[in-house]
């Protein structure tokens, strides 16, 4: 059985994994009740270790608890939006321009409604016509 500051210290990266994890895979909710479970435990293996003998650490572990949480969080949105990961997790239209903002387009667009037509990919959320 490893000490109980190791087993803090690695409870704690995985359930900051599972944390950024929860947010790129559906796993319907298990990958964050795995999440919390790593963490509640770390948290508790971590008072066992330091709150008694080495309150530093504890305290440097507690920060390190409340800032790696929000930091999982945004590297897993970063990861999201900005790598090749995110195309299988959200959903894109394919590329070309916007025409929102554009009235002449926007009439032209309007003479299409009712109109029978073809879609360029599935229609999804991301998906166009």
């Amino acid at each position: 059985m490893p000490d109980a500051g190791v087993l803090a210290t690695i409870l704690l990266i995985v359930g900051l994994f599972l944390l950024a994890l929860e947010l790129m895979v559906p796993s319907f909710g298990l990958l964050g009740i795995g999440a919390t479970v790593c963490l509640v435990i770390s948290l508790w293996s971590a008072a066992q270790a330091w709150w008694g003998t080495e309150p530093q650490f504890f305290w440097m572990y507690l920060a390190l608890w409340v800032g790696g949480i929000p930091s999982a969080l945004m590297a897993a949105i970063y990861l999201i939006q900005n790598t090749s990961l995110g195309s299988f997790v959200v959903l894109r239209g394919p590329g070309g321009s916007r025409t929102g903002a554009n009235p002449e387009v926007r009439h032209h667009l309007n003479d299409l409604v009712g109109q029978v037509g073809k879609s360029l990919s599935p229609l999804t959320p991301g998906g166009m016509v």
